[in-house]
């Protein structure tokens, strides 16, 4: 797994689930939609921008990235201002020994 944020979120689910489109979403939050765009398809956020995005959507953070058919486990790292995301214990694990 690459480490940076290369997953997809749920943003796309959660917004179709709500009767949004993500260019509301995107104007509620003050963001342009193709920026949002990229997030949704991978690309480096902050985990304040994140928090924006899961208060508009009135859903945990968590929630944008957890799948609702599966996945028992999620865990986000910042570190160094990267924000890292892992979908399995030893996905975290692997990458916790790298940082020793």
């Amino acid at each position: 797994m690459n480490q940076n944020i290369t997953y997809m979120l749920r943003i796309k689910e959660i917004c179709k689930s709500k009767g949004i489109t993500t260019i509301q979403l995107a104007n509620e939050i003050g963001m342009l939609q193709p920026s949002l765009s990229r997030i949704i398809n991978g690309g480096n956020t902050t985990v304040e921008t994140l928090q924006r995005i899961a208060n508009a959507l009135d859903v945990s953070m968590g929630e944008l990235f957890t799948p609702n058919h599966f996945s028992d486990f999620a865990a986000m790292v910042n570190n160094r201002g990267e924000l890292k995301y892992f979908n399995s214990v030893n996905d975290l694990k692997n990458y916790l020994e790298t940082l020793e």
